[in-house]
């Protein structure tokens, strides 16, 4: 979490006032706050690609497998924190499935998902 956190400390995006800056960190802190149901920071050309959790795991993943020795042998397990909610996506990501019908989902009759928090 804390090289994570120190690149999203670094990294900096124009504020909506448009004379300051907000780091990524105050951007993805407030996508993935449920309780505050307005978010003016967590935009789609703010939550980017660059700072999507999971694209930023791999990236690091693929640095580390380049800079790997080789003359030795080596391992690699890589865990991805996504999905779980809150279900956050990047712009490029909601095109993908842009205008798709998905299916209900599967709820068993004796299951109350609301309890399972």
């Amino acid at each position: 979490w804390e090289p994570y956190r120190t690149f999203l400390q670094e990294k900096k995006f124009p504020h909506l006032n448009g004379t300051t800056t907000v780091t990524a960190y105050r951007v993805y802190e407030e996508c993935w706050d449920e309780k505050n149901t307005e978010k003016p920071l967590c935009t789609a050309d703010r939550f980017t690609e660059e700072i999507y959790p999971d694209d930023y795991v791999a990236k690091q993943a693929l640095s580390l497998l380049d800079s790997k020795p080789k003359d030795k042998p080596w391992f690699l397990q890589v865990n991805f924190p996504g999905p779980h909610p809150p279900l956050m996506s990047t712009q490029k990501m909601a095109d993908s499935v842009k205008g798709r019908v998905w299916p209900d989902p599967y709820q068993p009759l004796n299951q109350d998902w609301g309890t399972m928090r």
